[in-house]
């Protein structure tokens, strides 16, 4: 008995030991293998006193005797039984972090070890699809490894070409590859027919017909139809939520955002949401600033974080903290994640609009673009500094180009550059196709539809069609200060002086924006140009405006001057010296 049980005994040390060399070669986890060791180690002595109280040397006559004289039969015995018990105690330790990893792969925060627990239950299930998928998707978003994922998708459709959790995953890593949209469109589709009920994969859908699709009706459908099967689902709120703050019903939006967060108090994505709502949309910093801390602190994976850390730097610069601060936190986003593009532009912008600093703003740009080459959001705003800092309008013209074929269906990137034709190219008819396209895709956008106003006013000398769009921009809003300012030059250009007067005066009460110079000195000219003697200050004004450097776009001014002279201004050669320097 003595012998059986030491011999036990001694093929337990052995197999532990070459088990933890095992995992320690194939995971490289160093956890593992002290783990088996201590065990190994534990089990050894506790049956080797059994046998033999107080003499551990009996461990080496066990030794001996397994691989000298005994038999087969009391080996294969021996063995068997310490793979039992391996067997059992694998179990014990593992089981319930296995089970959790198969219930949240990516509730395993460490990125080695989730993907240690995707290669362990891969050996476990080797023909699992969903558990396929799911490795495809961690290689993609972990370690972006496409072409890896795609492959192990393939091993998931090969095993079960109409399991929708395998459909929906591969539809998301086309749609967040960017190359094949229709493509993702067909999985989206084919996962939803396969699993009507699935919550996720409605989600997923509703999410790639916001974002990529831009068809907002039917997203909020399949985000309607994702909550009434799952109505605490945090990711089919913050889309209903994004939909409601896209058709401009922020207290709807905010209220779904709160109804996220109390479903998961812990969801990374419904906090940083409601935070950039807060921060851009509602302009309650101190809010915000509790949401993205509470978001930061929960340590999210690498881009996520380097997001968050982003959108908390333009939050401190937005409320006119120390610039230094600001700045730490970008820089502590590219060191999060060095390849996000939008990590990088945000910083370009930052050097660029706050610490005027352009060589090194131009590097970041180059660096943003370099890692996502046909992001739509980092060519058009260095087309623009390009454009406005470097004066190189042909290579902001072709950043403009790429900008808008990487996105045709952006109105804001179709109207900016169409502005940019119209009032640096003077390319007037390509600058109308553009405006066109924008407004046809969003009809009632008050900037897109004054842009064209003034267009058509200034160029086209179509009064009557410019007079009724500035109207009906003015109407969707009465508080945009540049469609008021624009409007105002129309008045004075068809001698509506009166009128001209009560806008242009609207128009400095809603230029809210400190930053926003630009517009005011347009505004202080027409009060000098057409009403020196009710604005007495305004040369004042204009001249600390020139103090400070600051100039505007040249919108046209000739026909201003001239109402200016028929009006008879006082210093009309001052007047046009002032137009000169506004251009400058």
């Amino acid at each position: 008995m003595m012998d059986w049980l030491n011999l036990a005994a001694t093929a337990l040390l052995l197999y532990f030991a070459i088990q933890a060399v095992i995992w320690l070669i194939k995971w490289r986890t160093t956890y593992h293998l002290i783990l088996f060791l201590a065990v190994s180690a534990f089990l050894l002595v506790a049956l080797s006193n059994l046998v033999y109280p107080g003499r551990l040397n009996s461990l080496l006559r066990a030794v001996t005797y397994l691989f000298s004289d005994s038999p087969a039969a009391v080996r294969t015995v021996g063995i068997a039984f310490y793979v039992i018990l391996w067997v059992l105690l694998s179990a014990i330790l593992f089981y319930p972090n296995v089970k959790r990893f198969l219930k949240d792969p990516w509730s395993i925060k460490n990125q080695n070890k989730r993907e240690s627990f995707y290669r362990f239950t891969l050996r476990l299930f080797p023909r699992k699809a969903e558990i396929l998928s799911g490795y495809a998707l961690f290689l993609w978003r972990v370690r972006r490894d496409y072409n890896k994922a795609k492959e192990y998708c393939g091993k998931a459709l090969e095993i079960d070409s109409n399991n929708s959790t395998v459909l929906g995953t591969y539809a998301i890593i086309l749609e967040e590859k960017g190359d094949d949209y229709d493509s993702a469109d067909s999985y989206y589709r084919q996962a939803v027919q396969q699993s009507p009920k699935n919550a996720a994969n409605l989600t997923n859908y509703a999410r790639f017909l916001m974002y990529t699709r831009k068809d907002y009706p039917k997203a909020q459908e399949y985000y309607q139809a994702a909550l009434k099967l799952d109505p605490k689902n945090p990711n089919a709120l913050v889309g209903q939520a994004k939909i409601m703050g896209i058709s401009k019903d922020y207290d709807q939006a905010e209220d779904y955002y709160n109804k996220a967060i109390k479903a998961d108090p812990k969801d990374v994505y419904s906090l940083s949401y409601y935070a950039y709502l807060l921060h851009t949309v509602r302009k309650d910093y101190a809010r915000a600033e509790q949401v993205y801390k509470r978001a930061i602190a929960l340590k999210p994976p690498s881009r996520t974080m380097a997001g968050l850390m982003t959108a908390y730097g333009s939050l401190l610069a937005d409320m006119g903290r120390n610039k230094d601060e600001s700045a730490e936190y970008y820089l502590k986003a590219i060191e999060a994640d060095p390849n996000y593009a939008y990590s990088l532009y945000s910083y370009a912008r930052y050097l660029w609009l706050t610490r005027e600093d352009y060589d090194k703003a131009e590097e970041y740009f180059r660096r943003a673009v370099d890692s996502e080459s046909q992001n739509d959001d980092v060519l058009y705003d260095y087309a623009y500094f390009i454009s406005d800092e470097r004066k190189d309008y042909d290579h902001a013209q072709q950043l403009f180009e790429k900008s808008v074929s990487a996105d045709p269906s952006n109105a804001y990137h179709l109207a900016g550059y169409a502005f940019f034709l119209m009032d640096t190219k003077k390319d007037y008819d390509k600058a109308e196709t553009f405006l066109r396209r924008a407004i046809d895709l969003e009809p009632d956008d008050p900037r897109n539809l004054g842009s064209y106003a003034l267009l058509l006013a200034t160029v086209k000398g179509d009064y009557d069609q410019a007079d009724q769009l500035y109207k009906k921009a003015i109407n969707l809003d009465p508080n945009d200060a540049y469609n008021l300012a624009n409007y105002a030059q129309f008045l004075i250009l068809r001698g509506s002086l009166d009128e001209a007067l009560v806008t242009i005066t609207q128009a400095f009460k809603h230029n809210q924006r400190k930053d926003n110079q630009s517009l005011e000195l347009r505004l202080w000219f027409y009060r000098y140009a057409l009403f020196p003697q009710e604005f007495p200050d305004s040369e004042t004004a204009i001249e600390n405006l020139f103090k400070q450097d600051v100039t505007s776009l040249e919108l046209y001014l000739k026909g201003v001057l001239e109402a200016a002279k028929k009006k008879g201004h006082p210093d009309f050669e001052k007047l046009s010296q002032y137009a000169n320097r506004l251009i400058a």
